[in-house]
């Protein structure tokens, strides 16, 4: 059965990429465009892998807000997240690892490390 991941971003045109990619690569894929909706199907699909954008735009959660939620929430809380963001100071970085990510990559990604770090996280 393949791994479930869901893509947080508010970036539609990276989140069509993405997913095709992923899926691809055989993994099923699970999109939302902002945090509320994120946060809804993190819930509801119980993905094994969660990739967050931080900047959601405007009016939204960012993704660190988002992830502290997913950590504090009973039913997410042990699912691993990985930060993709155009974020690169080391602040920003160290705010996503407070904030419970397991890992934190920059945009433009690596694909190939992507799907290195995807994995290693669904395998521990």
């Amino acid at each position: 059965m393949p791994k479930t991941l869901l893509l947080v971003d508010d970036d539609r045109d990276f989140l069509a990429g993405m997913e095709g990619w992923l899926s691809e690569r055989g993994f099923r894929v699970l999109t939302a465009a902002d945090s509320e909706s994120g946060l809804k199907a993190a819930r509801e699909a119980q993905p094994d892998l969660l990739v967050l954008d931080v900047d959601m735009g405007r009016g939204e959660p960012d993704g660190y807000a988002l992830c502290a939620r997913l950590k504090a929430d009973d039913e997410t809380f042990d699912t691993p997240v990985i930060f993709l963001s155009g974020k690169t100071a080391a602040g920003d970085m160290l705010r996503g690892f407070y904030a419970g990510a397991h890992e934190y990559l920059t945009k433009p990604v690596d694909r190939e490390i992507l799907l290195r770090q995807l994995r290693k996280l669904l395998e521990a």
